[in-house]
């Protein structure tokens, strides 16, 4: 009966060893780990916490180059079921004070321009200097060399935040800075700061100018640029009704040493911390139309006459999860994601423009989560960046050929961890199973 009683408690252990670590797998398997603040700290030893973060991205020829904070990784998909990784560059002058903002920017000589930027606060903590370095690199060997550096410095108020657009040259850049004017109050002004990237070695500014002033917080949301016109969303609260105001601006900057504000068109009125417009990161156009979600669906917002701008409300659910809209013709996709890491790509067909046709969703299976952040089309390939917990499942390419079912190209199989994880529970099953043999063995010679 001892013997009897000691084989069940080690039955019993044996199968809760098993199910403890089953439990654990699906864990890693499905990602489902709650995400943290997008400017966290993750813990890397965590396999299910999203701390692989590409941030931003650029296609030379057949090369992907993704920016993480402080490497750029280099893929190769000149066959796309055959994509690999080709090597991974550091910045040269990265250091614990160095930060890569959002995007980095190419030109045709194979050339790197990275932003790093310092902020350094006044002894009573009101007004800060705010240094700007411009990093040009050089792609050599594989390797990033730098060439030159130049920084720009402004005094601002505390809590600056800022957005840029590049494109022919030039940065537009928007700066939102708070000036501290007394006790619990403040001034919040939108600087519009221009520099010329024609001489890439040596970037000037070409102008300067603030643009909106309000007496409360502002915050600048997306910007994006369509001929000679520079769109950018805002939001500020309201002191008398304290909700928060919406608005979208529009720069007429045909000439861009003068630019000029053409309107602030409000886009809503919400109550306090909605943030419904506050995604996605950019803004995209559909034909005429700017894309943004909010609380009803998608925001349509009619730009065909830039002083008379329109809105429309295109019903749609979860569209809090949007991150990114990526355009083909008549077929858009969102990019979706949220705090939590639940990460998916809806398709829709959009050929009624105020009502959108939902023709698949691409749901990953054992790819892990995290949120799809950015990307973009290249004939019938989609290529696609995001958040993930898996080192190599930050960046995905599908075909497209056939908008009802995406199919993943690149990377395919499960993730290396993954892989790892189920190899490491089958090596303790088996263990597990040869320790109680051998012990079963040595009871019956007894």
């Amino acid at each position: 009966m001892y013997f009897m009683g000691k084989r069940k408690t080690s039955i019993i252990l044996t199968f809760l060893l098993i199910g403890i670590l089953s439990t654990t797998n699906l864990e890693v398997q499905q990602g489902r780990a709650k995400q943290q603040d997008n400017d966290s700290e993750f813990d890397i030893n965590n396999p299910v916490a999203a701390h692989h973060k590409y941030h931003h991205y650029f296609i030379v020829d057949s090369n992907i180059y993704c920016v993480d904070y402080k490497t750029i990784d280099v893929y190769n998909f000149t066959e796309p079921t055959e994509t690999k990784l080709h090597t991974t560059m550091s910045y040269p002058i990265y250091n614990e004070y160095s930060h890569i903002n959002g995007k980095v920017l190419f030109d045709e000589d194979e050339k790197i321009v990275h932003l790093t930027y310092n902020r350094t606060s006044s002894s009573e903590n009101i007004n800060l200097t705010l240094d700007f370095t411009f990093n040009i690199f050089e792609v050599q060997n594989s390797a990033l060399s730098l060439l030159s550096n130049k920084t720009f410095y402004f005094e601002l108020g505390g809590n600056v935040k800022f957005n840029f657009y590049y494109e022919d040259h030039l940065l537009y850049f928007l700066l939102y800075s708070r000036h501290r004017l007394g006790e619990l109050i403040y001034s919040s002004e939108i600087q519009l700061i221009t520099f010329n990237f024609t001489d890439l070695l040596n970037p000037s500014i070409i102008d300067s100018q603030v643009f909106n002033v309000e007496p409360s917080l502002q915050a600048i949301r997306q910007m994006t640029k369509k001929e000679d016109l520079l769109y950018y969303t805002r939001s500020f609260e309201n002191k008398t009704t304290n909700n928060d105001e919406y608005y979208l601006t529009i720069l007429n900057i045909s000439d861009p040493a003068n630019p000029e504000k053409l309107l602030d068109y409000k886009l809503a009125i919400t109550e306090p911390n909605h943030h419904w417009f506050s995604r996605p990161k950019y803004l995209v156009f559909y034909k005429e139309f700017l894309l943004l979600p909010n609380e009803l669906g998608v925001a349509m917002i009619n730009c065909s006459n830039p002083l008379l701008p329109f809105l429309i409300n295109v019903t749609l659910a979860n569209t809090d999860k949007i991150n990114h809209f990526i355009v083909n013709e008549d077929i858009i996709y969102t990019l979706n994601g949220d705090l939590y890491g639940f990460g998916s790509i809806d398709v829709f067909s959009v050929s009624n423009t105020i009502e959108w046709l939902l023709l698949s969703t691409y749901d990953p299976n054992n790819q892990g989560e995290g949120l799809y952040v950015n990307g973009e089309i290249i004939g019938n390939l989609m290529i696609v960046i995001r958040y993930s917990e898996y080192e190599d499942r930050q960046l995905l390419i599908f075909n497209i050929e056939n908008p009802v079912s995406l199919e993943l190209l690149y990377p395919k199989g499960k993730p290396k961890l993954l892989s790892r994880n189920n190899e490491f529970l089958l090596v303790i099953m088996v263990t597990i199973i040869m320790v109680c043999g051998i012990k079963r063995k040595r009871r019956k010679k007894q």
